[in-house]
């Protein structure tokens, strides 16, 4: 079968440097010896997802057996939908204790794979390959090596190891870049992916395994990725991957495949260059000379994408299976008259094919490759002691928990510093909005009308602190996905990422609240003593932090960014209702939400922000007195009438902070409840 010519395509000059002289030995882990040998093998593994009690049970992957060692590379192919990520999960151990039932054996070298051992020993790259807009290349990877190597690992040794697997995937000319985004200018797609194998590859993990590699890159670019993994594999790495619709110069680089039929059933496992030849042993062999892959993956759809072609070729081939236990064949009538019948014959037909050739695979050469499973377990097994020695220290994590934070906060400081402009932003919306409120206020002095006066721009300032952390919900979410992949990778506890995210926040919120408290405090004329000024900007900026700590809360239990923001923009407008009566009283809010009152942290800090401005406060009686409206002269008396007590600012105000902790709390227990079911 020749080859077609590859197109022509412009590489960047820096990958076209790295693979004129890159070859298998310069890659890092040593080569697999006996001793060091790394084998994953899985027998009979199911997925079911639903309730097989009550008959609404699903198999998205079904009775699959196979192996991966060090020197190759495991394609695993098949239609969409055929449950490729979701085996490459499995395998990876990204699918235990979620809502799907796991049946069948995985082992590592022979022996029961330990979490902690088995997430040291891996690689994991996503498809999303996700990562902070302003981190570099070069930060990114030393981020990783720091946090998943021993402590005993010096500084020399660790910018060696980053420097190396730089060089290695050729990404060394573009380690000072930033990563960049679909909105933030940064490294093309080629070198961001190799960036994310960069990033798993630092510690030199034995098993590496990468979710649709491909996905996103243009033809040359795929082709050499794929070249520089089966160099790696050469080296003595056990690759693992999943890919969709490959070009015959990208299946050639393939050692083994592993083939799912449009069920998830397994269709075919062996070396890539015998898959057509399983095919032709069967009966099923193409007409043309073409991308065996191609044919793999029409010959497994249930339904392939066009439909004519298909059902033109399967008519001129009068295809039959002929391995069936009970001798029987398969062949396509002639075609209905109806496009609906014609249809619904055709898809029926594929499926029957896709199941018969699962059939046949069984029939033929699956007791080969359980035999060969059982011969690479027992000679693997004198090594799965001293991998799972080497990779089971006591903690969970190689680094310290202050460690952990201190990394992760720096990381956050330098996007910021990197992006100065959001930090830019919050300020100047801070100062304009409290101009705009000065001036809409200003000294507003001690007369009757000034009592109104205060009250509202006391409820304006609170308000805007309630609400000044909704723009952050996006950032949030966003930050949680690299999360997810970076703690399933083993770099960090979920605590460390939540205290170093919040360390990081906190302090920029607080700094924009104290402009904006400044500023509106002494242009709108509140009382100008220190005390003063220190508790209502201790208070505003406690409302501040409940409004973070809020939105950190919504982000970990939304899904999206459009629910966290209803649902945060609607909690935040019910705590402001039960404010001192300014927007409804407490006596006419219905029994039904009653509840707000109890839990609105904006009611406890209005009535402390009321009570402090009025303490103390004399009041000027106006030249002509009304009749109807009593001149009040004590700002504390008037406070007082509205239920709020200068005795109180303390107890309130420590309210506010516990409402606060009692956010970050949840929001924390929220994110690792998310964290042990995302994915699953």
């Amino acid at each position: 079968m020749s080859s077609p010519a590859p197109p022509t395509v412009r590489a960047d000059a820096g990958l076209l440097r790295h693979l004129s002289h890159a070859s298998p030995k310069s890659f890092m882990p040593p080569p697999a010896s006996s001793q060091h040998r790394t084998v994953l093998t899985w027998e009979d593994v199911s997925y079911t997802i639903g309730s097989t009690e009550e008959g609404d049970s699903r198999t998205l992957i079904g009775h699959v057996s196979g192996y991966a060692q060090s020197g190759e590379m495991l394609a695993v192919l098949g239609p969409s939908g055929a449950g490729k990520t979701t085996l490459l999960d499995i395998l990876a151990q990204r699918k235990m204790g979620g809502k799907g039932s796991i049946t069948g054996s995985i082992l590592l070298n022979g022996a029961p794979i330990e979490s902690t051992a088995f997430r040291r020993c891996s690689g994991y790259v996503q498809q999303d390959d996700l990562m902070h807009s302003y981190v570099t290349v070069e930060e990114a990877v030393r981020f990783s090596a720091t946090l998943r190597t021993p402590q005993t690992v010096s500084t020399e040794e660790l910018e060696i190891r980053v420097s190396r697997v730089l060089r290695q995937l050729g990404i060394d000319h573009v380690r000072h870049n930033c990563i960049g985004s679909a909105l933030v200018r940064g490294i093309s797609g080629g070198e961001r992916k190799r960036c994310a194998v960069a990033v798993e590859m630092v510690t030199s993990p034995p098993l590496l395994f990468l979710d649709e590699p491909t996905t996103g890159l243009d033809t040359f670019t795929a082709l050499h990725l794929l070249t520089l993994l089966r160099s790696l594999s050469r080296s003595g790495v056990a690759i693992i991957f999943s890919i969709h619709q490959p070009r015959f110069r990208i299946y050639e680089t393939f050692d083994r495949i592993l083939l799912l039929n449009g069920v998830g059933e397994e269709a075919y496992f062996g070396p890539a260059a015998d898959a057509m030849g399983f095919l032709a042993e069967i009966g099923l062999s193409p007409s043309y000379l073409g991308n065996p892959a191609d044919y793999l993956i029409d010959a497994v759809s249930v339904l392939p994408v066009e439909e004519e072609e298909w059902l033109s070729h399967q008519q001129q081939q009068s295809v039959a299976v002929e391995t069936m236990a009970d001798g029987s064949q398969l062949s396509l009538p002639p075609p209905p008259a109806s496009s609906k019948e014609r249809l619904e014959r055709l898809s029926s037909a594929a499926s029957t094919q896709s199941r018969d050739i699962a059939a046949a695979f069984a029939s033929l050469r699956l007791a080969a490759v359980l035999r060969q499973i059982n011969k690479l377990q027992r000679s693997s097994r004198a090594a799965s002691l001293a991998l799972t020695t080497a990779e089971s220290p006591a903690r969970a994590y190689y680094r310290s928990w202050p460690t952990q934070v201190s990394c992760i906060a720096m990381r956050y400081l330098r996007n910021r510093r990197r992006d100065p402009v959001a930090t830019y932003v919050s300020i100047t919306s801070a100062i304009v909005f409290a101009f705009l409120t000065g001036t809409i206020y200003y000294q507003v002095g001690n007369s009757q009308d000034s009592i109104r006066s205060r009250m509202g721009v006391l409820f304006f300032i609170m308000m805007i602190s309630t609400f000044s952390s909704l723009g952050s919900l996006e950032m949030f979410l966003t930050d949680r996905a690299i999360y997810a992949r970076e703690h399933r990778n083993g770099m960090y506890s979920t605590s460390a990422y939540y205290v170093g995210k919040v360390i990081q926040d906190i302090p920029i919120g607080v700094l924009v609240t104290f402009a904006f408290n400044v500023i509106v405090y002494f242009l709108v004329g509140l009382q100008h003593t220190v005390a003063k000024f220190l508790i209502f900007n201790g208070v505003s900026t406690l409302v501040m932090l409940n409004g973070y700590a809020l939105c950190l809360l919504m982000s970990n239990l939304a899904k999206d960014y459009s629910t966290a923001n209803i649902l945060t923009s609607l909690l935040l407008v019910l705590y402001l209702l039960p404010t001192g009566g300014m927007l409804v009283s407490l006596n006419n809010i219905p029994l039904v939400w009653s509840w707000i009152k109890y839990v609105s942290f904006d009611r406890f800090a209005f009535s402390a922000l009321v009570a402090n401005e009025f303490e103390g406060l004399s009041l000027v009686c106006d030249p002509v007195p009304s009749d109807l409206v009593p001149c009040i002269t004590s700002g504390s008396a008037y406070a007082a009438s509205q239920g709020m007590y200068a005795k109180d600012i303390g107890p309130h105000a420590l309210i506010v902070m516990i409402s606060m902790v009692v956010y970050l709390v949840l929001g924390y227990l929220v994110l690792r409840c998310w964290r042990s079911t995302e994915g699953k």
